[in-house]
């Protein structure tokens, strides 16, 4: 199930960073209320990908970032070079970058970054990283990648990903998701955080870009967990932006509202089913078929989302997105199908309970786990 959403004023990275140019005129501080705990916000340490992962990128800088447009433009690198055949890229940073704690950023500092997140796991980092085959610094500035085959998304994976470690926190430490100091040198710096309260961010008075001043000199971002406080603060004005999608329920209820404006488009997110398929019966193709056919996602829409969503297609691009094949449509229910696979699977009712057991006659049951506050 694809969902299109309604939703207030989220955070956006651009938001956050800013689009003023120097000179530009600067509002002093920003109140968003955002509805979970991200935990202490280092690459390693935030909890959730939304929108932990978009706070992550404002305090820690990239080589590249992507432009409005979803297109890497360099960042940090002032310049680059690409060999012919694609397997060394050469890059010298901006000079003057430096850390919050006044440290500077420097290629040694890049190369430990991608040495040390290929070293350790994470799911987000390691697999980026480990494009890199191995990393030559040069001077303070300059550096190369080079690549065991060409790598025609390197400019988007890893480079406008992987945030910028500095080397002389992070290089005794190995347990990485314990280390709670989030240094960086992006535009904001993690100023204050209390767990379960609030987070303080205040612009970096050192960054590096002769081109960029941050739009902000403060963002306060009170964790409201409950959804009812935190909507009733965005109708008050108690705080500017939530990061929570509106709900089904509050749509109307908020459209009422003279100091709100609503947006509506795709979401472009989905709403899945992950199946462990390592576990007995749910390894067998044709049962997950089966389980496919079991679900009418039109009601799902319908009721679950007042009908502010989209069947999602049977594939895993989402339905409004250019790039879906016409082929892909949305799973249809198909009961009789399901049955006749499980019956050809051996799974029938032996004891006329209503519930089927497996093929060797024993109850059979499966577990869903789920957020309580997602229905």
């Amino acid at each position: 199930m694809q969902r299109r959403t309604v939703k207030p004023a989220l955070i956006l990275l651009l938001v956050l960073l800013g689009a003023s140019t120097a000179g530009a005129s600067s509002v002093a501080e920003l109140h968003v209320g955002i509805h979970v705990d991200e935990g202490p916000l280092t690459p390693y340490g935030y909890t959730f990908g939304y929108p932990g992962l978009q706070l992550v990128r404002v305090i820690y800088d990239t080589l590249f970032v992507l432009d409005v447009d979803r297109q890497p433009q360099p960042w940090m690198v002032e310049d680059y070079q690409i060999s012919a055949d694609g397997l060394a890229w050469r890059f010298t940073l901006y000079p003057d970058i430096y850390f919050h704690d006044g440290q500077a950023l420097t290629a040694y500092d890049v190369a430990f970054t991608y040495q040390y997140m290929a070293g350790h796991t994470h799911s987000t980092w390691r697999r980026a990283t480990e494009l890199v085959d191995a990393i030559e610094v040069l001077d303070e500035t300059s550096f190369v990648f080079r690549l065991t085959e060409p790598q025609p998304l390197f400019m988007r994976r890893p480079l406008a990903e992987v945030p910028i470690l500095p080397a002389h926190l992070w290089q005794e430490v190995e347990e990485p998701t314990e280390f709670a100091d989030a240094t960086g040198s992006g535009p904001y710096q993690l100023a204050e955080y209390r767990s379960g309260q609030f987070y303080r961010f205040e612009a970096h008075p050192d960054y590096f870009r002769p081109d960029y001043e941050p739009a902000l000199e403060r963002i306060i971002m009170p964790i409201i967990p409950d959804q009812t406080t935190l909507f009733s603060s965005l109708r008050t004005g108690d705080i500017a932006m939530a990061t929570r999608e509106i709900p089904p329920e509050l749509v109307e209820d908020m459209e009422r509202s003279s100091a709100l404006a609503l947006s509506r488009g795709p979401l472009f997110s989905s709403q899945l089913l992950l199946i462990n398929n390592e576990e007995p019966y749910l390894d067998t193709v044709a049962f997950r078929q089966a389980l496919a056919l079991m679900v009418d996602t039109r009601y799902l829409v319908d009721t679950l989302r007042l009908g502010y969503g989209l069947r999602g297609s049977s594939g895993f691009v989402h339905p409004d997105s250019p790039w879906l094949q016409a082929t892909l449509s949305p799973m249809t229910q198909d009961l009789d199908g399901a049955r006749a696979i499980l019956d050809e699977l051996g799974f029938r009712d032996i004891t006329q309970d209503g519930y089927r057991e497996d093929p060797d006659g024993a109850p059979f049951s499966l577990s869903i786990l789920a957020y309580a506050e997602r229905p």
